[in-house]
């Protein structure tokens, strides 16, 4: 094996330093490590839910890798979703994707969404992990689900966006766009939202897929998928600038400049402030109805991941190799190396 799969084989994801929600849980000092899962994990998303119902949250995790693959760049592939009992981690199920399984698993009613480089997108039954339906797609699916009003939102390179049957798969209605779209998108008020390569964030009807307005960017819409607080959407672009959005009409409300892309840390919005990070290396705190900057903190390198936000602290991954805990003012609470570039998110 190759240093360089060595190297990239080491835990990259914030599941492994993870944080016990469930009351019935005893936590230890702030930032200390309590326990590791081993090199499998490549790059972690992670999905929180007590599947057999102990009083623990069970983690649903892609970036598992089954078969020891790379891709054409010498990465390696994560092709597999694994859930793990949240008391024990002992693996509960697993299934193995022909492709990467990029983005974070969803879950709605009794299955588990996914889609995978194969072209598939996947729904598997939540306590057993059985193939429920497989969709195939004309492209590669690395955009994360969203699912509600019955329905499966999720996009693929083949440069459209689906709207299936979140039962048995069936297709409702698909959006073509000049380019792809990476993104998830988000949802509310029976309206689609998502971003595209094309430039243009668009409102769908959920129902039917018809366009109600969209708006078009200076540059692309990447895996920065929007988020939705009241009547705004907030969504980062590759010009550098964080977007909010009436949700109504898509006017534009206010742009926030960065020295960095905005592709792949979705904004969290939380009280008054929407926190993101960017490529130039600092996470956000910005006013979220007029969009100025609160406090920005710098890390040592790029902020893929978007960030967890409690009532306390504010937890972010950098590619720097660190995990930081924040207060709400912007103050370093504790910080963890975690010795390899982090790109997912904490949960």
């Amino acid at each position: 094996m190759s240093k360089k799969l060595r190297e990239s084989m080491v835990i990259k994801a914030i599941a492994f330093a993870f944080f016990c929600l469930s009351s019935s849980c005893q936590p230890g000092h702030p930032g200390q490590l309590e326990w590791v899962l081993d090199k499998s994990y490549l790059n972690a998303k992670i999905t929180l839910y007590d599947i057999n119902q102990d009083g623990f949250f069970d983690l649903i995790l892609s970036g598992f890798q089954k078969r020891k693959r790379q891709d054409s760049r010498e990465e390696p592939v994560a092709d597999s979703v694994v859930a793990l009992d949240g008391k024990t981690r002992n693996i509960l199920w697993g299934f193995q994707s022909q492709g990467h399984v990029a983005g974070y698993p969803a879950i709605y009613g009794n299955k588990v969404y996914f889609g995978s480089t194969d072209g598939f997108i996947y729904a598997l039954e939540l306590e057993t992990g059985r193939t429920e339906w497989m969709f195939r797609t004309a492209g590669e699916v690395i955009a994360s689900p969203t699912i509600g009003y019955k329905k499966v939102f999720i996009a693929s390179q083949d440069r459209r966006f689906y709207a299936l049957n979140a039962q048995n798969g069936d297709l409702e209605w698909a959006l073509t766009t000049a380019e792809p779209i990476s993104g998830t998108a988000a949802i509310y008020d029976n309206k689609v939202y998502v971003g595209s390569w094309d430039h243009k964030l668009y409102a769908l009807n959920a129902q039917d897929g018809m366009i109600l307005w969209r708006l078009k960017g200076d540059r692309a819409f990447d895996q920065a998928g929007p988020v939705i607080s009241g009547n705004t959407i907030y969504i980062g672009n590759w010009d550098q600038h964080m977007y909010a959005v009436s949700r109504d009409n898509g006017t534009l409300k206010w742009k926030f400049p960065t020295d960095g892309f905005l592709k792949e840390s979705s904004p969290v919005v939380y009280q008054d402030k929407v926190y993101f990070g960017s490529d130039d290396g600092y996470l956000y705190a910005l006013h979220k109805s007029k969009g100025y900057l609160i406090w920005k903190f710098q890390t040592l390198d790029a902020v893929y991941s978007s960030p967890a936000v409690s009532e306390n602290a504010i937890y972010i991954g950098s590619r720097d190799g660190y995990l930081y805990s924040l207060n709400h003012r912007g103050g370093l609470r504790w910080k963890m190396n975690l010795h390899a570039k982090i790109r997912s998110s904490p949960a």
